[in-house]
């Protein structure tokens, strides 16, 4: 599962949880400049379009509940297809 969401958007989201948890200190990814971030982000998404079975991509800039059913939502389609998971859970 890829969790996708623009560069800024994510370093924005980032930030203010640091800021929320009084940690002024960014991490090193945090420090990165956007260009690399971009890259990163792409990368990625490369991989997930080459490995569309294997990889699902969910939105990630949604709110948290949804973007939290999305991944629920994949996760018993690939549970339900392995039999792992009755069609009524």
């Amino acid at each position: 599962i890829l969790l996708d969401i623009s560069p800024e958007k994510g370093l924005k989201r980032a930030t203010a949880r640091n800021d929320k948890d009084d940690k002024w200190d960014e991490g090193r990814f945090e420090k990165e400049k956007m260009e690399f971030h971009k890259k990163v982000r792409k990368g990625y998404l490369r991989i997930a379009e080459n490995e569309k079975k294997r990889v699902k991509i969910i939105d990630a800039s949604v709110k948290l509940p949804e973007m939290l059913s999305s991944v629920w939502c994949e996760i018993r389609g690939f549970l339900s297809k392995k039999g792992l998971l009755s069609p009524f859970d």
